[in-house]
């Protein structure tokens, strides 16, 4: 009986390895200040790309001038393995198997990548409404799943109301927009998720250590981990 019951509860954690991944929402800035730079971020595409395995969903969220007002889910799939392949077979002892499966995973893994340069060849716009792009990846969050916020974005938030590079953000100014934001239910429930920002660049250096202190706060507020904060990623996501 024993034994029964623990082939059961091997047999239940294959399962929910399987049949669970994680929920990644990619936001991408769509700005003209943003993306004439996207060469420079090749790589750490390849690495969010190749961090994304079978099973895993992924959203992709356009940060352009009304994030929010004119929501931008471009894509929302499943990595899957089409159903005639059954993934409780050990590849290890099936080498054409293992070399199928790879095949699958680098095709989608392809096409996500050319989505993500797609966006960030086309034409840029005027502001960028981050928080409004927070506001909708908050929307898009699973319970009981590992969720991963990745935004590729300088973090300049150009709204009408919000403009990062004109205001000068002071302690006094970051805390004054941070209960403002507060106070308009705009700092987004983050709870648990992983957020890797990538993309960070200002005109000199005291704007971007203070964008960066906004945002440290901010995350902060949205009970979210802050896992990568800089120009490349620095850091695993598995």
């Amino acid at each position: 009986m024993k034994k029964l019951i623990l082939i059961l509860t091997i047999l239940l954690s294959a399962c929910a390895k399987v049949n669970k991944g994680f929920n990644f929402i990619i936001l991408v800035d769509q700005s003209k200040s943003f993306t004439p730079f996207f060469s420079k971020y090749t790589n750490s595409i390849d690495k969010v790309v190749n961090a994304i395995g079978f099973y895993d969903t992924v959203s992709i969220i356009s940060i352009n001038s009304f994030s929010e007002i004119e929501p931008a889910v471009l894509s929302k799939y499943t990595f899957k393995l089409p159903p005639e392949i059954d993934p409780f077979i050990d590849q290890q002892d099936n080498y054409f198997l293992k070399e199928k499966i790879d095949s699958i995973l680098n095709a989608q893994r392809k096409f996500l990548k050319e989505k993500i340069i797609k966006m960030l060849n086309a034409e840029g716009t005027n502001y960028t409404d981050i928080f409004g792009a927070l506001k909708i990846a908050e929307k898009l969050l699973v319970n009981n799943t590992k969720n991963i916020i990745i935004i590729f974005s300088d973090m300049l938030n150009e709204s009408h109301n919000l403009n990062f590079r004109k205001i000068n953000l002071t302690d006094s100014k970051i805390n004054d927009i941070i209960t403002s934001l507060k106070s308009k239910d705009y700092i987004p429930d983050l709870t648990g998720s992983d957020v890797y920002v990538i993309g960070i660049r200002a005109d000199n250096p005291t704007r971007l250590k203070q964008v960066e202190k906004f945002w440290r706060l901010y995350f902060g507020y949205a009970n979210a981990n802050l896992k990568n904060y800089s120009a490349d990623l620095l850091v695993g996501i598995r």
